[in-house]
């Protein structure tokens, strides 16, 4: 029997996984690790749909909880990978004790995430997924594309609430949202593409960059301020103090234009847009 598209497109993000695992613990690369920390991601935005395709008979916690501190271990230490590259682009001396900082942090991140590597559980992850594939194998793709629509759906309503109110806290949430419907739409194109999909996976693709860019230079103001905290008596830190706010102006003219674009795109309209289509093609 030919696997439908939703589990052609989780064995294909499982096989990335898999590269993305072994050359992290080879190499420890910045690229590595955020390849694995955006695979992860993928593969928990599938595994919901899969979930919600086989009405529950398939259940995604156990596959997120053997997954979730792989991905908590590798995220401390692409912090820091991604505070020491922003910081390196400003080339000033009084940032070498940050630096320094910054480095010591990720060779104990590092030390971690190799221990989390040697006892992760391949063998247990291999025996979930022959239980996934049991469940959800006969799934037809018209059952496929109303969950994945439905998914997408869901998602950006909770945006175009969540936009509404512009905060930090806000945004991060809608980085949440946006992040896994994207991975969600690339599905959908495949299994029924027209213009409107391929306009809307556009836009989240869009934002989504424009949204990373905010979320690392926030990541990086925080981490700026635990140093300051934890290292009073270093003599850079008036003039780290006198940083941040320089950041934070950027990037609130960022987060000026996530909301521009987010008005642009017309989260409201798109929501419409996906009840017509989940009404036409699924009810």
């Amino acid at each position: 029997m030919k696997n439908n598209k939703l589990i052609e497109r989780y064995y294909h993000q499982l096989a990335s996984f898999h590269k993305h695992y072994d050359n992290t613990v080879l190499r420890q690369g910045i690229r590595d690790t955020h390849h694995l920390r955006v695979t992860i991601k993928r593969i928990r935005a599938l595994l919901t749909v899969i979930e919600n395709a086989s009405q529950q008979k398939f259940d995604k916690k156990s596959h997120f909880k053997l997954l979730s501190p792989l991905f908590k271990k590798a995220g401390v230490v692409r912090e820091a990978q991604v505070n020491l590259n922003l910081v390196s682009k400003h080339n000033a001396s009084y940032l070498i004790p940050y630096i320094a900082y910054l480095v010591r942090t990720q060779q104990v991140a590092t030390e971690d995430l190799i221990k989390e590597t040697e006892v992760f559980n391949k063998s247990k992850l291999t025996r979930l997924n022959e239980s996934l594939y049991s469940e959800v194998k006969g799934l037809s793709d018209l059952t496929i594309e109303r969950e994945a629509a439905n998914y997408i759906l869901n998602k950006l309503r909770k945006v175009s609430i969540l936009k509404e109110i512009k905060n930090d806290s806000k945004l991060h949430k809608i980085r949440i949202h946006l992040r896994p419907a994207g991975e969600i739409l690339k599905l959908a194109v495949k299994l029924k593409a027209s213009a409107e999909m391929d306009e809307l996976k556009y836009a989240i693709k869009t934002l989504n960059k424009l949204i990373g860019k905010w979320h690392d230079y926030k990541v990086l103001i925080d981490s700026l301020k635990l140093f300051i905290e934890q290292n009073p008596q270093e003599k850079c830190i008036d003039r780290l103090n006198n940083l941040i706010p320089r950041i934070g102006l950027r990037n609130e003219a960022t987060q000026q234009d996530i909301y521009g674009l987010l008005h642009v795109y017309a989260v409201a309209r798109n929501v419409e847009l996906l009840e017509k289509r989940i009404d036409r093609y699924y009810r």
